[in-house]
């Protein structure tokens, strides 16, 4: 979100805050409430501009259409000053063109001055597509450049940034590249200057001119029909002598640009799929071309967010390392070529003055207009914006915002405008302790979300914002992806079908547990969610979320080993499903060490790349999750996990492994610490990320001397199986990560919610999203009553001593029992009332998916003398029932309310 003003010498003002990790961050956003239907919004991500007429003050809103008037929240993100440049032609007479005055015969003398030059018709119509002094937004700006198109060719949409810099200083020069997600819109022509070997991998890699010592000598003739010059390494010393010839017209080879690397082929690849370089000139200005004019406004969006320096290269240059105060003014503007310029000019106060963390700052509006905006939030990126305003909606109006299948969004707290709360004098400012905040587990999406449209996806992606979400998991439609990769493999379609499993058994297909279940995948079923996965990554990326992508685990089509017959593939053994029938279970593995394991794992991570673009570097893979290595020789594992990495890096050279840590505790009596070291230490230090899974019961990070320097996420997995009884660990949940964060030689980096099902136990969540803000444990009595304040939309003392008693009954467990979220109603299904009551043996034939798992497994049967099957109870019910007593007292003034309606039913059903 943004606020824009106007002054004397500049029509707008828009503050900002530049992220390290994404430049789309700075994307404006706009949430809006709805009473009549209880979602959310933060889409389209464009300033709605609203203007005092007297002050001439502008600002950006918060919609509720309630009441048909606008609640004011203005968001920014940092301090800064936009300046459009005065119109040319100000002050002539519509329909007058400036005549050009009689031109002295020589000398500089001899040109017009820029106040008398002639201007084409086409300009001059092109000048009335833009109001003067008018403020623009991003979205709107690259609108304008579309429309603004009138010549015969194919134009460029560039973008120019003014830097304060003086590029005759060593510390203050600036090169790099970035790669464009959806393209330049130019055919690129590569040329390669190399020898040996990779003079073969450079024809194969589509490199357009390859040559040796022949090219050089070409070049130095005048041979220059190439775009891109890449060399490797030992071609250097040779090519040093071009450097007159090629360095004029910024086609030497240099590192900084990625122009000499020992990678040939991914160098082609990147610079044929949209890679450019940007570099300062003298004066301190870069340019970037970010695409044709022929694209649509969305591509062109992401590009232009994409090649934002200070996203990249320039939040860690050497100036601004040291100083948190934004000592660079970048005046962004976007030309397209022959056309008039629409300018942007943004002064940037970099991510240092929140101590390098992420974070909001929640201020009082101080401006003069009566109905003006009253509270301003500014952040590091839209999530931390975004979080920032559930903050105050939440803390200083009472608003709370859940799931529709939890209650909803109450909102009519909320004051009207004019009335806002005010905070205190300096602001609220909210600093995340830990860089990550990690969503999903990798079974949600058959649990919850597998017949998901775009509109909840929408929903969930704005939840995930408000709650301050920056890693969420981006598993949907990747069987699109395989199919693609294994076609490859001379896999048929039929081979797939017989792999992958029905839409609600993905997950488990995936990680090799069955087969073909629930199958086969339609093509049109295929086609929508990769259409899906697209939108998703999209969005994730314009609010400044790093999605996490799936990677090569090593489960292969059983078509493979018959392709490759002597390539190491094991079948496993049955996983607890489908009664070991083969047509389903025991599924193929290929196991890492295998070398056509890389090769898999390199060109799934290359085809999903060419899919997607280069939409992140971290990557989830579980090859070792429930099921163990052959051997426990530390050696072996170690090149095992080497294995799986070089198939990530091989595909994406800065790829970071992601793993669950739920191996460590489901198979602990194999993981000992040698195992452990052996696979955690496999792979380059920080080029691992491992979530501590059930950290909230059964935490991994204290047992392992921090993973044994590897970096971490605190996670709440909490949800089994998308069971929805009552249940949670809110002490563990309120002290946990403190404690692991302020431990010694603490390696955590994230805070993260790993449930297997969601939309149930609101309170747990959103208690754990909190966390991602919190430095000190949070008394969770204080906190139940402003939660429960908020949730039933007042206070009232029956319920906030219900709430006590479920605090110290139903949601403080402590039993270290894995899985809670399941009782007789449940089981029920699997229960047969004509089994022989006497018979035990019968009685566990017939209940079939009862069956006890030993070991830290996640399954629980408890044996009693009841037919039955039984609930686990940690608490007594006695207290249930006096706490529904004070639920039913307290529902006179309760009776419509949702909220209310759904604690009645699940405290009769699911406690």
């Amino acid at each position: 979100m943004a606020v824009c003003t106007t002054s004397s010498s500049s029509s707008l003002m828009l503050k900002y805050a530049a992220s390290t990790v994404h430049a789309q961050d700075l994307l404006p956003s706009i949430l809006s409430f709805k009473s009549n239907k209880p979602t959310f919004s933060l889409y389209p991500l464009v300033l709605k501009a609203s203007r005092d007429r007297k002050s001439g003050l502008k600002w950006a809103n918060l919609c509720s259409l309630r009441d048909s008037k606008h609640v004011v929240v203005a968001a920014v993100a940092s301090e800064a000053e936009v300046a459009e440049a005065a119109e040319e032609n100000e002050g002539v007479p519509e329909g007058v063109t400036a005549t050009a005055p009689p031109k002295p015969e020589k000398g500089k003398a001899t040109l017009p001055l820029k106040k008398d030059r002639m201007r084409s018709k086409r300009f001059l119509e092109i000048q009335k597509l833009r109001e003067n002094k008018k403020d623009y937004d991003l979205r709107t700006a690259i609108s304008l450049l579309k429309q603004m198109s009138s010549t015969k060719f194919l134009e460029t949409a560039e973008a120019h940034f003014r830097l304060n810099i003086d590029s005759k200083y060593n510390d203050q020069q600036l090169r790099a590249t970035v790669n464009l997600p959806k393209g330049t819109g130019q055919t690129v022509k590569v040329a390669v200057l190399t020898q040996g070997e990779k003079f073969d991998e450079a024809k194969n890699a589509g490199a357009d001119i390859v040559g040796g010592e022949d090219l050089i000598e070409q070049i130095k003739r005048g041979f220059m029909e190439f775009d891109k010059l890449i060399a490797s390494p030992d071609m250097m010393v040779k090519v040093a002598s071009l450097g007159k010839i090629l360095g004029p017209r910024g086609l030497m080879p240099n590192p900084k640009a990625g122009t000499v690397t020992p990678n040939i082929p991914q160098a082609i690849e990147e610079f044929k799929k949209g890679k450019v370089e940007y570099r300062a000139d003298k004066t301190g200005i870069v340019h970037i071309p970010f695409g044709k004019v022929d694209f649509s406004e969305d591509d062109l969006l992401v590009n232009f967010l994409a090649a934002v320096p200070f996203g990249h290269s320039l939040s860690e240059h050497p100036m601004l390392s040291g100083n948190g105060q934004g000592t660079f003014n970048k005046f962004r503007c976007m030309k397209k070529i022959m056309t008039v310029n629409v300018n942007v000019n943004v002064k940037v106060k970099v991510k240092d003055v929140c101590g390098g963390q992420g974070c909001f700052l929640i201020e009082n509006y101080n401006g003069s207009s009566q109905d003006g905006p009253e509270i301003i939030i500014k952040g590091t990126t839209a999530v931390e914006i975004a979080s920032g305003l559930h903050w105050y909606i939440k803390y200083f109006c009472g608003a709370h915002v859940s799931w529709d299948k939890t209650g909803g969004m109450q909102i009519a707290s909320v004051p009207k405008p004019g009335s806002l709360p005010l905070v205190k004098d300096g602001g609220v400012l909210i600093q995340r302790p830990v860089p990550w905040n990690y969503y999903q587990n990798v079974v949600t999406s058959s649990y919850s979300y597998v017949w998901w449209d775009w509109e909840r996806w929408e929903k969930e992606i704005d939840w995930m914002a408000l709650q301050g979400i920056n890693l969420p998991l981006a598993f949907t439609g990747q069987e699109a992806i395989w199919q693609k990769v294994f076609m490859g493999f001379n896999i048929s379609m039929e081979d797939l079908n017989d792999f992958f499993g029905g839409p609600a058994f993905l997950a488990w297909a995936r990680m090799g547990n069955l087969h073909g279940w629930g199958g086969p995948l339609s093509k049109n079923w295929l086609k929508q969610q990769l259409v899906l996965q697209k939108k998703i990554l999209s969005r994730m990326l314009e609010l400044g979320m790093t999605p996490v992508l799936p990677s090569f685990s090593g489960n292969v089509p059983a078509a493979l080993k018959t392709i490759f017959p002597s390539a190491n593939i094991t079948r496993l053994g049955d996983w607890n499903t489908v009664d070991g029938d083969p047509r389903w279970c025991c599924t193929y593995l290929l196991n890492p060490s295998d070398p056509l394991f890389v090769e898999i794992g390199e060109a799934f991570i290359r085809q999903q790349i060419k899919e997607y673009g280069d939409v992140t570097d971290i990557y989830c893979c579980d090859t070792f999750n429930e099921n163990s290595p052959p051997t426990n020789d530390p050696t072996y594992i170690s090149s095992l996990g080497a294995a799986v990495y070089k198939a990530m890096s091989n595909g994406d050279k800065d790829a970071v492994w992601l793993m669950q840590g739920w191996l460590f505790y489901s198979d602990s009596s194999f993981w000992k610490p040698p195992q452990m070291k052996a696979l955690l230490h496999s792979v380059p230090l920080g080029k691992m990320i491992v979530l501590d899974l059930f950290a909230d019961v059964k935490p991994i990070w204290a047992v392992s001397s921090q993973f044994y320097g590897t970096p971490y996420v605190w996670c709440l997995l909490h949800n089994f199986g998308g069971n929805i009884e009552m249940y949670g660990t809110l002490d563990a949940i309120s002290s946990g990560p403190i404690d692991a964060h302020s431990s010694k030689n603490s390696t955590m980096v994230g805070v993260g919610m790993c449930m297997e099902g969601i939309e149930q136990n609101p309170v747990v969540y959103e208690l754990m999203s909190e966390m991602a803000f919190r430095k000190e444990k949070v008394q969770v009595l204080e906190w139940l009553k402003t939660y429960t304040h908020r949730r039933y939309g007042k206070p009232i003392q029956q319920i906030e001593e219900a709430w006590e008693i479920l605090y110290h009954t139903v949601y403080n467990c402590t039993d270290g029992i894995a899985d809670h979220n399941i009782d007789f109603i449940v089981k029920f299904p699997d229960w047969d009332p004509s089994t022989d009551s006497g018979s035990q043996t019968s009685k566990l034939d017939n209940m079939h998916t009862l069956r006890t798992i030993t070991g830290s497994r996640r399954f629980l049967f408890q044996e009693t003398s009841s037919d039955l099957p039984q609930a686990h109870l940690w608490y007594s019910n006695h207290e249930v029932v006096n706490v529904l007593k004070l639920f039913l007292a307290a529902g006179n003034g309760l009776a419509g309310s949702l909220t209310y309606r759904l604690i009645i039913f699940f405290l009769i059903f699911f406690s």
